[in-house]
């Protein structure tokens, strides 16, 4: 829950920042400092949303993917403050890096593994039976021998 939480954050800060240098749009993608930072933000969000709906669906790849989500989301923020020199962030930009750091040591528990790991087991044994069903003996009462003739059924008749 928390690495789509962090993706959808994610998503709404890259979102933001385009819609705010929308009109320096040409000049913004000629910095590589722009672009490594876009590239980064598109790569954290990805990874974070798919990672986080595969682990609602309880597969083991959902966790490396968080984890490198937010090793990307990480990557991001120092990316910021060394090409930048300061961290200008806001309220949603911190909350980010929080949530992705979050999501990935929950992911990371093994517990996470083993509730991955619970879905593939099958059940053990057969359920038992509803209430008020009794097993019938065997063979049943009026059983018959294959080839003998079943109480009242006699030879067929003619036409």
């Amino acid at each position: 829950m928390l690495a789509l939480v962090a993706g959808l954050f994610g998503a709404g800060d890259l979102i933001r920042f385009l819609v705010s240098v929308r009109e320096y749009l040409g000049g913004v993608f000629q910095q590589p400092t722009f672009l490594v930072s876009i590239a980064l933000q598109v790569l954290a969000v990805i990874l974070l949303l798919i990672g986080g709906i595969m682990l609602f669906a309880r597969a083991g790849a959902g966790r490396f993917l968080v984890v490198a989500g937010a090793v990307c989301v990480l990557g991001l923020v120092a990316w910021s403050i060394i090409s930048i020199g300061v961290a200008v962030l806001d309220l949603s930009a911190l909350a980010v890096p929080l949530f992705a750091v979050l999501a990935s040591v929950l992911a990371l528990l093994p517990s996470t593994g083993q509730w991955i790991a619970a879905k593939k087991q099958p059940p053990h044994g057969f359920p038992p039976p509803p209430p008020g069903y009794h097993q019938p003996g065997y063979p049943p009462p009026g059983y018959q021998q294959p080839g003998a003739q079943q109480p009242g059924y006699g030879p067929p008749r003619q036409w």
